[in-house]
């Protein structure tokens, strides 16, 4: 378990469809960023969950035309 004053970022395919359930989003204080679809289905799997980090931040999607999910990402200043 992390001490809870630790930055964390996790992303990736968490394969719960965000625009059909958001209980995922609130688990333990994390923020989730992402509100779009990231799949060709019309599908939010593609998350972004940050917890206790500046908010100095850049995410978002980028369309992707060789694969099923979208690129997603996340970029800040240390």
């Amino acid at each position: 378990m992390l001490p809870d004053e630790t930055h964390v970022v996790m992303m990736g395919d968490f394969n719960i469809d965000l625009l059909e359930t958001s209980t995922v989003s609130t688990l333990h204080n994390y923020t989730q960023l992402i509100n779009d679809s990231t799949t060709r289905n019309a599908t939010l799997l593609d998350h972004i969950y940050i917890k206790n980090l500046p908010p100095q931040y850049d995410y978002g999607i980028i369309e992707t035309y060789y694969g099923y999910h979208d690129a997603i990402f996340y970029s800040f200043t240390i």
